[in-house]
C-alpha cells in the first residue's frame, strides 16, 4: 500500500507517522519517503533512526519550497516560469 499526503497547512507529518506506528504495531515493515525542506536532521528522522528498527526513512529532494528559497547547491529550474506549482 502507498499513501501520499500533500496539501497546505499542518499535520501531514503527524498523520504519516501515526500510520507508521499503526503498521509497526501490527508487526509489519514500513518505509517512509519524506520530501524535506532542509538538510538538517528532523526530529522524526532522529526518532526513527534511534527507536524504530522496523521502519526505513528516506529524506529526498528539497521538498516543496518556493523558488526563492531553493539553495544554490540544489538543481535550479531553467526559468522561474517553469517551476512546478
Amino acid at each position: 500500500m502507498s499513501v501520499l499526503l500533500t496539501g497546505d497547512g499542518k499535520s501531514k507529518t503527524r498523520s504519516a507517522f501515526g500510520m507508521v506506528m499503526r503498521v509497526l504495531g501490527y508487526g509489519q515493515k514500513v518505509g517512509v519517503v519524506q520530501f524535506i525542506k532542509g538538510a538538517k536532521a528532523s526530529g522524526e528522522e532522529n526518532f526513527v533512526r534511534d527507536h524504530l528498527s522496523g521502519a526505513d526513512l528516506h529524506k529526498i529532494g528539497i521538498g516543496f519550497t518556493r523558488y526563492k528559497t531553493v539553495r544554490a547547491t540544489s538543481p535550479q529550474p531553467s526559468a522561474p516560469g517553469n517551476m512546478p506549482r
